[in-house]
């Protein structure tokens, strides 16, 4: 069953599919909020907007970032 807490329409198509857990790339602004893009499966349109990161993702990108020493990734990183 679909979180629609983490859906996303397409202003193109309309497509309300748009999963955040299957974006295509992730800008991370703070500890739990991101710059979310999104391929429409429909039209092909590339879909950009500034989410919550979902739980489901956290462990994955805290573990990315101190992975490569960023941010929140930072053992000394002050919240």
């Amino acid at each position: 069953m679909a979180n629609y807490d983490y859906m996303l329409v397409c202003p193109s198509c309309g497509l309300r599919d748009l999963n955040l857990l299957n974006y295509g790339s992730l800008m991370v602004l703070r500890r739990d909020l991101g710059l979310f893009t999104i391929e429409c499966p429909n039209c092909s349109e590339r879909v950009s907007s500034i989410q919550s990161i979902p739980d489901e993702l956290k462990c994955e990108i805290e573990a990315a970032a101190v992975e490569i020493g960023a941010g929140m990734g930072r053992a000394n990183h002050a919240e």
